[in-house]
């Protein structure tokens, strides 16, 4: 572990599945949807998350050692994306480390594949030409292509949203009339 015990952001970090991860006293989940937000409120209580939106968070003093955003990119258009990911980058202390991790669409897609993505509710899987092509016009994060493998745990998460052309209906996204309760903390 060439981080030692780093200074974590998780953004994006849904109900907090990765929070067990890390020091509780060096992490920070981010997510824009209060529900998420009290769910993983709930089941670490010892870890910090905080409701906002981070696009426009300013951030805490200092940056990140690491900051981890695993499989949030396709929930969001490209320029969402692109915005997103610059504030990512901002936020990553000088020396630390962005990780990226997200799914992309196969050509051909196998069976598992069309199953995950069938299931997901991101309507934005991009092709890894299109993340090269991306990688290629800005040098500020790395994508990195991957599969997502079945969870070792279960747990019962928040109801989600149902699927819907509306880009307003996707779990990452939030009406002004849904406003986080807070966006420092506990």
């Amino acid at each position: 572990d060439d981080l030692g015990a780093p200074r974590v952001l998780d953004l994006g970090c849904g109900a907090g599945e990765y929070a067990e991860l890390f020091d509780p006293a060096l992490y920070l989940g981010m997510d824009i949807d209060p529900g998420y937000i009290a769910f993983a409120r709930t089941r670490h209580p010892k870890h910090r998350f905080a409701c906002a939106d981070v696009t426009t968070w300013s951030g805490e003093e200092n940056g990140f050692d690491l900051v981890l955003v695993n499989g949030v990119l396709h929930h969001l258009g490209d320029a969402e994306a692109s915005a997103f990911l610059s504030n990512a980058h901002r936020l990553t202390r000088p020396g630390g480390t962005l990780l990226v991790i997200e799914d992309v669409r196969l050509d051909p897609p196998t069976f598992a594949a069309r199953v995950v993505h069938f299931l997901d509710y991101g309507d934005h899987i991009r092709t890894l030409p299109r993340w090269q092509a991306r990688q290629r016009r800005r040098s500020t994060a790395v994508a990195v292509p991957t599969m997502k493998a079945p969870r070792a745990k279960t747990f019962s998460a928040p109801p989600r949203r149902t699927r819907s052309n509306d880009p307003s209906a996707s779990p990452t996204r939030r009406s002004a009339s849904e406003p986080c309760s807070s966006s420092s903390g506990r």
